[in-house]
């Protein structure tokens, strides 16, 4: 009964605080900024679920990565927070089989960052594992990605920037999140080309001189592994650059690690699909938990982690590869399943890049509410905390609302989105979701702090 009491008195504050927010947020919508622009806003306070504030908001619009929250909440509630991934390495005959099973995390370099481990960490110990077993040479190293499709670039992500970090290839074997580290200094004429992580399976043209000045380029073609690099060098440097192919990458990588650590490999890197299937001596498991994919995804936005799981989602419920179509259908079966009507999104990845998405922000709050589980729930543990961490440790630095607001930011050309919790100063939890379309070029700064206008209304709203 003191419970009751408590969250009527609550309610009944926050009622009245809340009098004044229509007139708080219209004043955000009559900036100069908004004119024009599509906006769709809803606000729930969750202590009794209701809707305080809407404006269009069961239209679907571009998303951009506010779409991740779609993409981890249905994993979280269909493959289980106890998911994990399992990269498996099995010998068969003298061949050595590379299993993936969509774990964008393998050697991520940045998922790693004071752990003690590097990127070939893991192949490192499955090699000191095939000494200790007593082999020393082995034949070719298969790779088996086939727990989802060939179809590695989206067709619809801009086609121009596949060389780009948030453009990564997605596979079914991933290392170092698909991205390799060209590392360039002066040499005697020539300039030095390294990689890292270096791979046998791609090829470096490098045609770099020392100069006097750092005019380095680091090109390839979309559909190749061989890296271009050319013009001159006066101070060492780093260009990371997307991989292509990233499975036979990865399985180029394994083969220089167990050169290296004294296991010979005779052989070729080739891609069997299916191989893992087919018998042969477990040597090495690796395992990672979908937990830390999925806060690895909201926290810093990561496409490629939300891209894996999407497809890993597809896999699932199909047995078939993971694709965008049965990834993207397997999370639409979740909105529909905590009620979110077919008109409020159309499904077209799993992070938000493309511009054929489109999701309502009553859709969004539905899964935020859908998701709440208190403070220390798996889902909003992984978001970004406004002063604290992530996509958000800039933002929100005010007194008041810093570690209070829990969210996921979003930015594509002319999009501008942010969705997720404030834990309110008047002890009501609330969620919210504010999707700006059709915004000019490099003004996404505006549109941030208008959004964070919006929340700061909430959380202190006129009388």
């Amino acid at each position: 009964m003191k419970r009751v009491l408590v969250w009527s008195a609550l309610l009944v504050l926050a009622s009245v605080a809340h009098a004044g927010l229509e007139g708080d947020i219209q004043k955000v919508l009559d900036d100069k900024s908004m004119h024009g622009k599509d906006v769709g806003i809803e606000i729930v306070r969750l202590t009794d679920g209701k809707v305080i504030y809407a404006k269009d908001a069961t239209t679907p619009r571009r998303p951009a990565s506010n779409l991740k929250l779609v993409t981890t909440a249905a994993a979280l509630n269909t493959l289980g927070a106890d998911f994990k991934f399992r990269t498996k390495l099995i010998l068969r005959g003298s061949d050595l089989i590379l299993v993936g099973d969509g774990d964008p995390s393998l050697g991520d370099a940045e998922m790693l960052e004071g752990t003690g481990w590097g990127t070939t960490t893991v192949f490192q110990h499955w090699a000191a594992e095939l000494k200790k077993r007593g082999i020393t040479n082995v034949n070719n190293v298969i790779v088996d990605d086939s727990v989802f499709d060939d179809v590695f670039l989206h067709p619809k992500w801009s086609a121009s920037q596949y060389m780009q970090p948030h453009s990564a290839e997605v596979c079914g074997i991933a290392l170092n999140a698909n991205l390799i580290n060209v590392n360039v200094k002066p040499g005697k004429g020539a300039a030095v080309v390294t990689l890292d992580p270096a791979s046998r399976s791609v090829e470096v043209q490098n045609s770099c001189v020392t100069g006097r000045a750092n005019r380095v380029v680091v090109t390839r073609e979309k559909d190749d592994s061989t890296l271009v690099v050319k013009g001159e060098v006066k101070s060492a440097g780093m260009y990371q650059v997307t991989v292509h192919d990233p499975a036979i990458f990865a399985g180029g990588a394994l083969a220089d690690v167990l050169a290296g650590q004294g296991v010979e490999v005779s052989g070729k890197v080739i891609r069997q699909r299916g191989a893992g299937s087919s018998g042969g001596t477990v040597v090495g498991v690796n395992e990672t938990g979908l937990v830390a994919v999925v806060s690895h995804a909201n926290k810093v936005s990561q496409n490629l982690y939300a891209e894996s799981i999407c497809k890993r989602l597809g896999h699932a419920a199909t047995g078939e590869p993971g694709s965008w179509a049965n990834g993207t259908a397997a999370v639409g079966a979740y909105l529909k399943k905590i009620g979110v009507g077919d008109g409020e999104f159309k499904l077209n990845d799993g992070c938000g890049l493309s511009r054929e998405n489109g999701v309502s922000p009553n859709a969004v709050c539905k899964v935020l509410e859908a998701n709440f589980g208190g403070g220390k729930s798996d889902y909003l543990k992984s978001l970004a905390v406004g002063g604290v961490d992530g996509t958000l440790e800039h933002r929100f630095t005010q007194k008041d609302l810093k570690g209070k607001v829990f969210a996921k930011t979003g930015f594509i050309e002319g999009v501008s989105a942010l969705s997720g919790y404030l834990d309110g100063r008047d002890g009501n939890w609330y969620v919210f979701s504010i999707l700006i379309n059709g915004i000019p070029a490099k003004s996404n700064s505006i549109y941030k702090d208008l959004q964070e206008k919006i929340v700061r209304a909430v959380n202190n709203p006129s009388k």
